[in-house]
């Protein structure tokens, strides 16, 4: 297999997200990767091999999402592939329950369990009818609930991922939810509502965000808060950098790369695995990446105390919100004149300094724990 470093390349260990198939069966109204997936289905097994041969001593972990990879059998042959030749490089799977009430895997699908070490199983309402409409099938509840029991039959490391908008940042639903978690032992993670292509549904306010981000600092462990700006608000002693394009990328189905698994339009599609010549090593010499690790502070954010800390906050939601880099993160408090409640002790998941989930790092996201 190849994967020798050549001369001068540098080592980043890459927390990647693929979307390795088009293929999706459900229907949800905030999909951010609806058009992408439009515009492709996914890459053939050689190349994906060889991207990972190519690169595999720069890849730290690899989460599958978009679309819905266990729909693809050629996915089950790629990590399987990953797992034998690779084991250093963990591998995740984000699924809305397919893996487990899809049809019946057969053959060598049957032996997935081995080749994955974390599921994200998505869940964004606590009860059947809620959650099933709101992803546009009926049988999407129990099939998520039938994955988390399959997690734990096979010893996988469970978390269920909610999308944060005005419905689902209730503190009726959120209690719901970490009950659902404490019930099967898994995280919580949630993800806010971007405003991306082709979403039907509006970002939710600064209201709504900082109302359901206090209850859960209340009411649950914290994990991780993974996301520049409410790491520095809430936790700044144990907050980590912008990942967004330094330290992790997105893999979309025909093969691009871009520096964030929101950033999918053309004009960030830089590089692309059908390049057999690509070095993830090499990739901060690409102007989509470079644009992103040159960008500096912005002018507004640099009088603030935790500028050096949130550096501007989310590099997509400023991209996807303002369509530029020289402004601040649309939900910052003092950017936006909102008034936050004091800095309350916060409770922590008793593993939150070892890096627990994949996630954790990967793209600005908070993990919370019953």
């Amino acid at each position: 297999m190849q994967n020798i470093m050549q001369e001068n390349e540098t080592i980043v260990n890459w927390k990647i997200g693929w979307g390795f198939t088009a293929a999706c069966n459900m229907a949800c109204p905030f999909c951010y990767s609806r058009f992408a997936r439009q515009q492709s289905s996914e890459v053939p097994l050689s190349i994906a091999k060889h991207f990972v041969e190519q690169n595999a001593v720069n890849i730290d972990c690899i989460n599958y999402g978009t679309g819905e990879s266990t729909l693809s059998p050629t996915w089950f042959q790629l990590i399987s592939f990953v797992r034998e030749h690779f084991p250093h490089i963990r591998q995740a799977l984000t699924t809305n329950g397919t893996l487990a009430g899809g049809k019946k895997l057969s053959g060598q699908n049957q032996n997935w369990a081995g080749n994955i070490d974390e599921i994200d199983v998505s869940i964004d309402f606590a009860d059947a009818e809620r959650h099933n409409r709101m992803r546009g099938h009926p049988q999407a509840y129990n099939w998520a609930l039938r994955t988390l029991e399959l997690c734990e039959e096979n010893g996988i490391t469970p978390t269920i991922v909610m999308v944060g908008f005005a419905e689902t940042l209730t503190p009726q639903n959120l209690y719901a939810l970490l009950n659902l978690a404490n019930t099967y032992h898994t995280f919580l993670r949630l993800n806010i509502l971007r405003p991306t292509r082709m979403v039907s549904m509006a970002a939710p306010s600064i209201e709504t965000v900082f109302s359901g981000i206090t209850w859960l600092l209340q009411n649950a462990k914290v994990v991780s808060l993974s996301d520049p700006l409410f790491g520095a608000l809430f936790d700044p002693e144990h907050q980590k950098p912008e990942a967004t394009g330094i330290s992790s990328l997105r893999i979309l189905p025909d093969g691009s790369i871009t520096p964030s698994t929101y950033l999918i339009t053309e004009d960030w599609k830089g590089n692309t695995i059908y390049d057999f010549e690509l070095r993830l090593s090499k990739l901060a010499d690409s102007p989509t990446f470079n644009r992103i690790q040159q960008a500096g502070i912005p002018d507004e954010c640099k009088k603030c105390e935790h500028a050096q800390v949130c550096r501007g906050g989310a590099v997509d939601r400023r991209v996807l919100h303002f369509e530029t880099l020289s402004r601040g993160d649309p939900y910052c408090p003092y950017l936006q004149h909102f008034t936050i409640l004091e800095k309350q002790p916060l409770q922590y998941y008793a593993g939150h300094q070892t890096t627990p989930t994949i996630h954790d790092g990967y793209l600005p996201t908070l993990i919370f724990s019953p």
